[in-house]
């Protein structure tokens, strides 16, 4: 009997150290396995800014990132970076533009990525950044950012990496939001959303997650353009954001609102061709001959490559 005794007071011995004061070790693994990947590239460079400044401060912010949210994202290595590149015959110090971020994301599988630009103004360091969302990370956002001990760029770095942590904190909420409306728990959902706003009450993705549900409970375009509205605030450039206020504005049987929000859509995305068409032929319709010549100069200087097909 009492050797049953030990035996059965060694299994729970065995088992609690197994578990841990965090629980079971499979808990913890499933608490520790963001799937949310972001890339972080070397920005272009401004007003008195320089390269080697650029790469130094996108290495110290991934670092830094990787540290702060390595339980909420997986930032990319600057050693997957460079053999992506590398592979590619380009070299893994380049500065990239929001263009071939984009194109290293897609091939990295990101789901989201930073771009912007590195400056320097009367001996300030500083960014103007967004992130770009790809995945339905949720992490989309447009900021700005000031080395409050001008010139350092440890402390450019550390300024951009608080603020993407905060970012990818407040969009797990967002992405709350959308796993609740997808299952039709409209409420829940909404309240997701408004606690993902405590945390950042300009965060695009949440007012988005919010505007989607509006439009399952068919709540009118006003609603929805509201909350589109809010999401600009966060991230002018949102496609989705944008896309809604035009779409509602042609339900509300507003041309004129429409073809103007058409038209940013295009300036936030000029690889929608099909809608610059339309903005253009419509401005001529409305006999605004040169507002459609300046849109059409517009693409055709982000394009130069498609002056054929754009006149």
């Amino acid at each position: 009997m009492r050797r049953i005794e030990r035996v059965r007071s060694l299994l729970l011995l065995t088992a609690a150290l197994a578990a841990g004061p965090g629980g079971s070790a499979a808990a913890q693994l499933a608490v520790q396995q963001p799937t949310e990947k972001l890339l972080i590239v070397p920005l272009p460079v401004a007003s008195g800014a320089d390269s080697a400044t650029s790469l130094r401060v996108t290495d110290v912010t991934r670092e830094r990132v990787d540290r702060l949210a390595r339980y909420k994202a997986v930032v990319i290595a600057k050693q997957k970076i460079c053999e992506a590149l590398q592979a590619s015959g380009f070299s893994c110090d380049g500065l990239m533009d929001a263009q071939q971020a984009r194109q290293l994301a897609r091939f990295l599988d990101a789901d989201a990525f930073l771009t912007g630009v590195v400056h320097r103004e009367g001996g300030v360091l500083g960014a103007r950044l967004r992130v770009v969302d790809v995945g339905g990370s949720g992490f989309a956002y447009s900021f700005s950012v000031t080395d409050a001990n001008p010139g350092t760029v440890e402390g450019l770095a550390e300024g951009i990496a608080q603020r993407l942590n905060a970012i990818i904190r407040a969009a797990e909420r967002s992405r709350d939001c959308d796993e609740q409306r997808r299952r039709g728990q409209f409420p829940r959902a909404l309240e997701t959303a408004r606690k993902a706003l405590e945390a950042d009450p300009n965060l695009p993705s949440a007012h988005l997650c919010m505007a989607t549900v509006y439009e399952a409970q068919r709540l009118g375009p006003d609603s929805m353009m509201a909350a589109a509205s809010r999401a600009l605030k966060g991230d002018s450039l949102s496609t989705h954001a944008l896309e809604l206020m035009f779409r509602q504005s042609q339900v509300k049987g507003d041309t004129a609102t429409a073809l103007d929000w058409a038209e940013r859509l295009y300036h936030a995305d000029p690889s929608h061709k099909s809608i610059l068409m339309g903005v253009v032929t419509q401005r001529q319709l409305r006999k605004e001959y040169e507002h459609a010549e300046r849109i059409l100069k517009w693409a055709i200087e982000q394009s130069p490559g498609d002056r054929d097909g754009l006149v």
